[in-house]
């Protein structure tokens, strides 16, 4: 009898600590941000539950958006300390003389946020760009996507439990630069997990739900032919229902992080080599506005590579809703930048 409840009362313990785990993300709060007045909760890494990085969760007084909002922040600035990528990715959020468009997207949408603090060990940024070598290491960011996808969980469980706000699975991301192909590759990975996908100076090739283009396979980062190494459960559909909003700048100077691969493809070997990469971009432009309906692409005039904020906001503001069909900004009468949306064409 005694052993039997030994037996039982370890049950229970067990059952506690697992339901323990469950509801009680590890939380710290931080601050109210000096310019907003928005609570900061610092998510800390906890293996148990599945990620080893952290995230600030931004809440403000007042949340109007339907979807949490997540940002892949980069800095661009190298370091071995996690803890040093950590300290930007805060500053980013409290420090009034830091200029950040994302605080500007946050106030303008009413929506909740998190930071997620990626590391930046290299100048390849190889974990922040999702691609195949950090999804596949043996390190503590392996499959890093997944651990993104956890913490997006633990976010949405505080929001819920402790401030009576449930918002959907599924959420919006938004980024420039390698931040932006985090988003297009996160997007391939696990597309039941957004809702708005903006994503910014994406290197020329945004990663697409293609196996093939112009008669090649197109392997990942670019696309799907080889998607079953890196996940098991890809959604064409899925990824066909975000709502995308996609850009680069004619003048961007900074190359392509996907150079490699696109010098292994026929048709983009010469343009990659010189790096003539606008004939790739429109290559893409038309891939994405055949295979997807909620999809804007846009190019901007005399622009190099550098963030526009204000269109986001604005896609945000149109498409944050899951009650409404899928509206695209595309400013017609504008001189700044050309917009590319379901059946129209690019023009230069």
């Amino acid at each position: 009898m005694r052993k039997i409840l030994i037996i039982l009362l370890s049950v229970i313990i067990v059952s506690c600590s697992a339901s323990a785990l469950q509801d009680i993300p590890k939380t710290e709060h931080i601050c109210k941000t000096d310019i907003f007045g928005n609570d900061v909760y610092r998510i800390s890494p906890d293996s148990d539950r599945g990620y080893n990085i952290s995230a600030y969760l931004v809440i403000p007084e007042e949340i109007r958006s339907e979807h949490l909002i997540v940002y892949p922040f980069k800095s661009g600035k190298i370091s071995s300390r996690y803890e040093v990528k950590e300290q930007q990715v805060l500053d980013s959020i409290v420090r009034d003389n830091y200029v950040s468009w994302q605080r500007e997207v946050d106030n303008m949408t009413g929506a909740a946020a998190l930071y997620l603090v990626i590391p930046e060990f290299s100048s390849e940024f190889r974990h922040l760009e999702l691609d195949p070598w950090t999804l596949l290491s043996n390190d503590e960011f392996t499959h890093l996507d997944d651990q993104v996808c956890k913490i997006i969980d633990d976010a949405l469980l505080i929001l819920e439990k402790d401030f009576n706000t449930e918002l959907s699975r599924k959420v919006n991301m938004a980024g420039y630069s390698g931040e932006g192909n985090f988003i297009v590759r996160f997007a391939l990975l696990h597309p039941d997990r957004l809702w708005i996908a903006c994503a910014g100076g994406v290197s020329w090739s945004p990663s697409i739900a293609l196996a093939e283009m112009k008669g090649e396979p197109l392997p990942y980062p670019l696309g799907i032919a080889d998607i079953e190494k890196y996940t098991d459960d890809f959604d064409l559909e899925a990824w066909k229902e975000i709502r995308f909003l996609i850009d680069m700048g004619e003048n961007d100077d900074r190359g392509s992080y996907n150079r490699q691969h696109l010098e292994k493809l026929n048709w983009a070997k010469e343009y990659a080599e010189t790096e003539n990469f606008l004939p790739i971009w429109n290559a893409f432009i038309e891939e994405y506005i055949h295979l997807s309906s909620s999809a804007e692409m846009i190019t901007y005039h005399n622009a190099g590579h550098e963030a526009q904020f204000s269109p986001v906001i604005d896609f945000i503001k149109a498409n944050d809703s899951e009650s409404v069909p899928f509206i695209p900004i595309n400013p017609a009468e504008s001189d700044i930048y050309v917009s590319v949306v379901l059946d129209q064409r690019l023009i230069i």
